[in-house]
C-alpha cells in the first residue's frame, strides 16, 4: 500500500507537469487537419466525407469545417463522383501531398529526439505505468458516475 506521503508527491507531480494537457492538445490536432491529410494520404484514391467521418470517428458537421478550411488552404481538391454526381469525392491537392510529406517527416523526427532521450525499456516502462494509471482513472470515473445515477 503507497505511503500517504507518496500519493501526495505523485499528485504534485501530475499538478506540476501536467502531462494530461500535452496529449490533449496533441489528440485534438490529430483529430483535425493532420488526421484528414493521413487518411486521405493512405486512401489512395478519392473518398467521400462521409468515409472520411465514419474512419476518424468525427462528426459530420466537424468534417465538413474540417475540410472548408482545407480547401481554403488548397490541401485538398473536391470533385463530383463519376457515378453520382450528388457525390462529393475528397483527395489531397499537390499541396496537400508535400504537406503530408512535411508532417510525417516532422513526426520522424520528433521521434527520434525523444527515442534518444531514454533506452527503448524504459519508454515501455512509461508506457504501461501511463495505461495502469488511465484504467485506474476511468474505474473509479466509472464508479462515481454510476453512484451520481444512483443518487
Amino acid at each position: 500500500m503507497a505511503k500517504k506521503e507518496d500519493i501526495f508527491l505523485i499528485m504534485e507531480m501530475f499538478n506540476n507537469n501536467k502531462p494530461e494537457k500535452s496529449f490533449e492538445a496533441m489528440c485534438k490536432k490529430e483529430m483535425g487537419i493532420y488526421a484528414v491529410v493521413f487518411f486521405l494520404y493512405n486512401s489512395k484514391c478519392a473518398v467521400t466525407s462521409k468515409d472520411i467521418s465514419n474512419n476518424l470517428n468525427v462528426s459530420t458537421a466537424r468534417m465538413a469545417v474540417l475540410l472548408k478550411n482545407m480547401e481554403e488552404k488548397k490541401l485538398i481538391v473536391k470533385r463530383h463522383a463519376p457515378t453520382d454526381a450528388r457525390a462529393i469525392l475528397v483527395s489531397l491537392s499537390e499541396k496537400g501531398k508535400k504537406f503530408a510529406k512535411k508532417v510525417s517527416d516532422g513526426k520522424y523526427r520528433c521521434m527520434e529526439q525523444i527515442a534518444d532521450i531514454a533506452p527503448i525499456e524504459e519508454f515501455e516502462r512509461i508506457f504501461n505505468v501511463l495505461k495502469q494509471v488511465q484504467t485506474i482513472f476511468d474505474k473509479e470515473l466509472s464508479k462515481i458516475n454510476m453512484e451520481v445515477e444512483n443518487d
